[in-house]
Formats: C-alpha cells, sequence, structure tokens
C-alpha cells in the first residue's frame, strides 16, 4: 500500500496549479538592550514539516543561528513540527535582512526585512529607533488569472464527482495549462529582459511562441487519468510530476529559441536559466508567504513613545499580519522609546 499523500477529485484540479500546503506561524522576539546589543529569538512552527523547511529560507547555522528543531505530538494523533533559533548581535552590529544561508545561490528571492537601530540624543533623553521593512514581492499581475481559474474550478467541483463530464475536466485542464503559460511566460520575459534587454522584440515574441505551442502540444492524457483513478482519491506527487513535464517541455522550447548564438552568443542558455529559476523562486516563495502568520515583538530600551504596532504592553510593541500584507507593497515596523539622560 502506498503512503504518499492523496487528494479528493473536489481539490485535486485547484491542486494542480495550487499544491496543497499548511500554514506557518512565525513569531520572532527582538530585544533591544541599553548598550546597543540586540538578541534576537525566532520560532516557527507548522503542521507540514515540508513547509516549514521548503519555501523562505529559515534561519541558517552558517549565519550565526543557534538553531533547534522538535516535535510535537497533538491530541488528535497529529504533530506539530517547530525550529526555533536565536542569535546575538554587538553593538552597532549590522541585523540580518534575510534568513538564507550562506550557501544559498538565490538569498534575495527570499523574504526580505532590513531592520535598523539608531540611538539619538536630545536634551530630554536618548532616543531609541527600530525600524524593520518587509519588502514588497510583486504578485497581482498572476493573482487575477490564478483566482480566476480558482473560480472557475469551483465553479466545475463544487458538485458531485459523478456529475463532472470529461468535457469539463477537460476545460479544466485548459484553464491550468494557460495560467501555467502565464507563469512562464512571466517569468521568461523578466529573464529575457535581464540578459538581453537591447535585443529586438521579435526575438522574444519567436521565444513566446516556441513556449506556446511547447504548453499547447502537451499531453495531458497523463492528467485525465490520474482524475479518473482510484474512484476520486488519487496520489498528490502524481500532479508535481505532471506540472514539472509541463514546464520541462517550455524550458526546452526555451532553449531552442537561445540556440541562435549569432543573436544571443553561446553562454546565453546558461545565463537566461540561472535567471529563469530565480524568478521562477521568487514567485514560489512570495506565494507560499501568503497565509503565513507573522507576530513580530520588539522590546525596547526605556519608554516606548511612539510606535505603529498592534499593541503595547510596557516597552514590548508587537505586530500582527499575514503574508498577504507584503505582497505589492512594503510593511513597516516602527517604534521608538526613550530613556532618561
Amino acid at each position: 500500500m502506498s503512503n504518499r499523500p492523496a487528494i479528493h477529485l473536489s481539490s485535486a484540479l485547484i491542486a494542480i496549479t495550487l499544491l496543497l500546503s499548511a500554514c506557518v506561524e512565525r513569531k520572532e522576539t527582538l530585544v533591544i538592550n541599553h548598550d546597543g546589543s540586540v538578541h534576537i529569538n525566532v520560532e516557527h512552527s507548522s503542521d507540514s514539516e515540508h513547509d516549514l523547511m521548503d519555501g523562505d529560507a529559515p534561519p541558517a547555522l552558517d549565519r550565526g543561528w543557534f538553531v533547534e528543531r522538535s516535535v510535537e505530538e497533538k491530541e488528535d494523533g497529529e504533530q506539530t513540527h517547530i525550529l526555533t533559533a536565536e542569535a546575538n548581535f554587538l553593538p552597532g552590529e549590522a541585523l540580518p535582512d534575510n534568513y538564507a544561508s550562506v550557501l544559498d545561490p538565490y538569498p534575495d528571492t527570499n523574504l526580505q526585512f532590513p531592520t535598523t537601530v539608531e540611538w539619538e540624543d536630545r536634551r530630554d533623553g536618548i532616543y531609541c529607533h527600530v525600524s524593520r521593512i518587509y519588502e514588497a514581492r510583486p504578485w497581482a499581475y498572476l493573482e487575477r488569472p490564478r483566482a480566476l481559474l480558482e473560480k472557475r474550478v469551483k465553479d466545475i467541483v463544487d458538485r458531485d464527482v459523478k456529475d463532472m463530464s470529461p468535457a469539463e475536466r477537460a476545460t479544466v485542464l485548459n484553464m491550468v495549462a494557460r495560467v501555467e503559460l502565464l507563469k512562464i511566460e512571466s517569468f521568461a520575459k523578466a529573464s529575457f529582459d535581464d540578459i538581453a534587454p537591447e535585443m529586438p522584440q521579435d526575438l522574444w515574441l519567436r521565444m513566446r511562441r516556441n513556449i506556446k505551442d511547447a504548453i499547447d502540444a502537451f499531453d495531458t492524457a497523463r492528467l485525465v487519468e490520474i482524475l479518473a483513478e482510484d474512484e476520486g482519491v488519487f496520489d498528490e506527487t502524481e500532479l508535481v510530476i505532471e506540472q514539472q513535464k509541463l514546464e520541462n517541455a517550455a524550458i526546452e522550447a526555451m532553449h531552442r529559441a537561445l540556440g541562435d548564438t549569432s543573436w544571443f552568443g553561446a553562454g546565453a542558455s546558461n545565463s537566461f536559466m540561472d535567471r529563469y529559476t530565480r524568478h521562477h523562486r521568487f514567485f514560489e516563495i512570495t506565494e507560499d508567504l501568503g497565509d503565513e502568520k507573522f507576530e513580530i515583538t520588539i522590546e525596547m530600551p526605556g519608554e516606548i513613545i511612539a510606535h505603529n504596532a498592534d499593541k503595547v504592553n510596557g516597552n514590548r510593541a508587537t505586530w500582527e499580519f499575514s503574508g498577504d500584507f507584503i505582497r505589492d507593497r512594503t510593511h513597516q515596523l516602527l517604534v521608538t522609546s526613550r530613556l532618561p539622560q
């Protein structure tokens, strides 16, 4: 008997492009000491070990974090996977902008949160200003077609499975392919502009046509089989495999377009795919962050006199928000405290 995860058909078609994921709860406490040193404690928890460790990078040992992992058993038999990390920073030492490992080839695709601590002497005391900026991550240009797909799929599958005809399944698969085309095309266009910003536009349009033709020609027979087997319950990993095949077909089409060395040069394919991987990963992390829950607490020296926090308890300011706050807009945490001279 297979122990791989199974999905009911009523959720399967949406899962083709929206792979089921568990929410990650992210709690972080920054303690700003009177001498200017900073202690940071991080706790991430999730019902899914995969979601806890994949996607946006968790704090890494090679960046000076002390990291521990544990599992808590719940009453219903489910498990909560927990990662805790802490680190100390000397007065004036730069605080981390992200959690990526030093070995990560694309650290800028991870969540970026530049954090600063500034001290100011005034006549009535010493002021401590703390700022953390969660940088905006472009998303809306792909969210609209994704949301439209989800709505149309639900219009079809939100009823008894036996009433869903082969033609309706084919219609949904076609919509899935269209959304995948938009995603791949977006990553490819960004990569093309990165490596060849001065190229004539018809070269990009040829590549775009190659990608579209590859997706149009993709054989969805296996997907149809998956949706029809096991009386409406099937293995999620099969969806992942088929989705990867679809993207691989598009990538081969990109390589063919880049094969004209008279235009792009011999190293164009490697440069292009490096940029494509970066844009693709940035999008995936942004997508994963959408339903994550953030609770950020900053413990200040002295009395808090100004802030934009959701709540304040003594000298502790706390912000609570979800990952969709940082889609397409910057989210800034600000707090100022005063110490007597």
